[in-house]
């Protein structure tokens, strides 16, 4: 783990990095709340989930009802639900999730994104503890998973409840923050050029779960990423100020 003082720079940057997203002319480009069945999504593992009613709520939320997923050549995440048609360069991603399964230190949802095929796509991965195999965010890249997180927290805490998930991916600089709740400070950062565009899922690698409300905002041309203006001036880095 890095100083108090660095992660502060850092999340510094990564609000900067949002807040130029947000304000750089992003278009709400997917909308999804599950009320009009699986048409937009393609499973890996399509026996593994349905649409469900919220029983609180009423609403239809994509169900991930059956754990374990499929067996796969590298080590990642085995039941994944990707969107249908949809590659994105720089984005931002709301969603909601809950956790269903039993409770252990490596209790897990997941985002992909950048996915450019099966095995190279990045993924977020949620869980209670942070270590080598859990609460970071991984690289897949024709190889078993590899984190690739510079900053994170110690883990998250699931319980019964629905939580809010953000991901903010500018791919000139190459910045990764995602979010948990706390839509102000990162939970977990990370820095990467590899993968430009490609495509988003949801998902777990051995857990079951629901997702709900999920929305993406891209380019107007979310093709148009090579030589684009930079999200954030990456010579403005050593000027942030530290938050007080």
């Amino acid at each position: 783990m890095r100083s108090m003082q660095t992660a502060l720079i850092v999340s510094a940057l990564l609000a900067a990095s949002a807040a130029a997203l947000e304000k750089g002319g992003l278009v709400l480009r997917f909308e999804e709340n599950f009320e009009s069945g699986l048409g937009n999504w393609e499973m890996l593992d399509p026996e593994s989930w349905r649409i469900e009613e919220d029983a609180e709520t009423g609403n239809g939320v994509l169900s991930l009802f059956r754990g374990g997923g499929v067996a796969r050549t590298f080590f990642a995440p085995r039941s994944v639900a990707m969107i249908r048609g949809l590659e994105v360069g720089d984005f931002i991603l709301e969603a909601r999730m809950r956790h269903r399964g039993k409770q252990y230190a490596h209790q897990d949802l997941c985002v992909v994104f950048n996915a450019m095929s099966d095995y190279q796509f990045y993924y977020a991965h949620f869980a209670p503890v942070a270590d080598d195999g859990a609460n970071t965010i991984f690289l897949v890249d024709n190889a078993d998973r590899q984190s690739i997180a510079t900053d994170r927290n110690d883990g998250i805490t699931w319980g019964e409840a629905w939580h809010d998930v953000r991901i903010v991916r500018d791919v000139t600089i190459g910045t990764i923050a995602v979010y948990f709740d706390d839509m102000d400070t990162p939970v977990m950062v990370a820095e990467d050029r590899r993968f430009a565009q490609g495509g988003i899922g949801l998902g777990s690698f051995n857990d079951t779960g629901c997702f709900d409300d999920v929305r993406i905002w891209t380019r107007p041309d979310a093709s148009a990423r090579t030589g684009q203006t930079p999200l954030i001036d990456d010579s403005n880095r050593a000027g942030l100020a530290v938050p007080e």
